[in-house]
């Protein structure tokens, strides 16, 4: 039998996770000296109001190699194996914590599967996992090689609605930030061999979604079957809105959304707004 575990940077949803029997290890968030388990001890509703509230930035750390040992440990005690998919090794540190808990137990079958892929990507790949593992697939080598193939052509765009987070992020100067700001500038983010890269800077966040899709159809175009994730953070009616959009622009064999989580917002604020497309065999 094989297990399949994600972490909580996926925004997988209850919904999507339970009938897979797909478990999720919780990603921390800490504001100043309180730290909080996703999905746990605070949800969606309650992080963004506290991240509007805060003077400070919060944090976010992966699950500790402790951690991912117990579940480990949990999960094989009857024999079964271990598939683990994870938040992007560029981005967390939750493969090698995962990688150390594995090597601790040399005599289980545990496999870690690094996404490359955030969010609604990640959760694309997890979900593709889970189904094969539910369709009776009994080797995690074979769902490996399936999830690699998956990957190696999977896309993931981000829109950010606001410059202001990766600035006190660091990740971009304040001049930057309030030239961004008063320029109204929507930065259209792709993942790139594991990492976020900018790929485009468009003049208003409807244009920045609008030319998403059209790099997703030039890359996709609109008859090859594909699943389709989306998310966004904090911001359901225009979640809703990329939704139906992607729905009548592309051949979505799949197609699902989902609200993103703390690890996502805390470096992207609050509007940032995501779609990963597959195409699938």
């Amino acid at each position: 039998m094989i297990k399949v575990v994600v972490d909580s940077a996926s925004s997988i949803t209850r919904g999507m996770a339970e009938p897979l029997g797909i478990h999720v290890i919780p990603i921390k968030i800490s504001f100043g000296d309180r730290t909080f388990s996703d999905g746990v001890d605070i949800g969606p509703a309650e992080f963004y109001e506290r991240l509007r509230a805060s003077q400070v930035l919060p944090v976010t750390s992966q699950p500790s190699a402790g951690e991912f040992l117990d579940l480990f440990k949990e999960l094989t005690a009857d024999g079964s194996e271990v598939l683990c998919i994870l938040l992007s090794s560029g981005l967390s540190g939750a493969v090698l914590s995962a990688q150390t808990a594995r090597d601790m137990l040399p005599e289980r079958s545990i496999h870690i599967f690094d996404t490359q892929a955030i969010s609604v990507g990640q959760t694309l790949l997890a979900v593709a996992a889970g189904e094969m593992v539910a369709g009776g697939t009994q080797s995690a080598a074979v769902v490996v090689a399936r999830l690699e193939a998956l990957r190696a052509r999977m896309r993931t765009w981000l829109v950010l609605d606001t410059l202001e987070y990766v600035r006190r992020g660091g990740r971009v100067s304040g001049v930057e930030a309030l030239v961004g700001t008063m320029l109204r500038i929507k930065p259209i983010v792709h993942m790139a061999q594991g990492k976020l890269a900018v790929g485009e800077k468009v003049r208003t966040k409807a244009r920045a979604v609008e030319r998403m899709l059209e790099l997703a159809e030039a890359e996709f175009g609109r008859q090859t079957p594909v699943w389709c994730g989306v998310g966004g953070a904090d911001c359901l009616t225009e979640v809703l809105a990329l939704e139906e959009a992607v729905r009548t622009r592309f051949n979505c064999a799949r197609l699902w959304h989902a609200e993103t989580g703390p690890t996502i917002a805390t470096h992207g604020g609050p509007g940032v707004i995501g779609l990963a497309i597959c195409p699938m065999e």
